[in-house]
């Protein structure tokens, strides 16, 4: 997998997958603001099916969408890293070494964001009842 796909598929895994929800890509006038509300339409539809009480769906979704924020950015780091591999090619001098201190960057920047939904899915884990996270669970199997 390319490291720039693995932010998106790394969340989606991890938190939106965490409560039996899925991505299904973007629309062109405002991506972010689609993926959102699309997150929380499928959250919805998960928090009904466990019968959640209106403070689990609140802590939920302020959960997943912390999750949704963060998760914005990394469309973008692969376009950045290919721009830059574009720019070595064009070059007469490709600058290795700055390429690998910008793909260190990003891969940094990538290791924070799994961090940050790991601590978002054990978060959701607290919201929920052991029965409704074994529900929740048979979602994303």
């Amino acid at each position: 997998m390319h490291p720039w796909t693995f932010g998106p598929v790394l969340g989606t895994v991890l938190v939106v997958g965490a409560c039996g929800i899925g991505h299904e890509g973007t629309a062109a006038h405002d991506p972010d603001a689609w993926s959102r509300g699309h997150a929380f339409r499928h959250l919805d539809r998960a928090l009904d099916r466990v019968n959640a009480s209106p403070e689990q769906r609140l802590h939920a979704r302020m959960i997943i969408g912390r999750a949704a924020v963060d998760l914005e950015p990394w469309p973008d780091a692969g376009a950045r890293m290919r721009e830059s591999l574009v720019e070595a090619w064009r070059s007469d001098v490709p600058d290795r070494e700055a390429l690998h201190r910008q793909l260190d960057a990003e891969v940094e920047a990538l290791r924070s964001l799994g961090h940050a939904l790991v601590d978002d899915a054990v978060d959701l884990h607290h919201v929920f009842t052991r029965e409704q996270r074994e529900t929740l669970a048979l979602g994303v199997r």
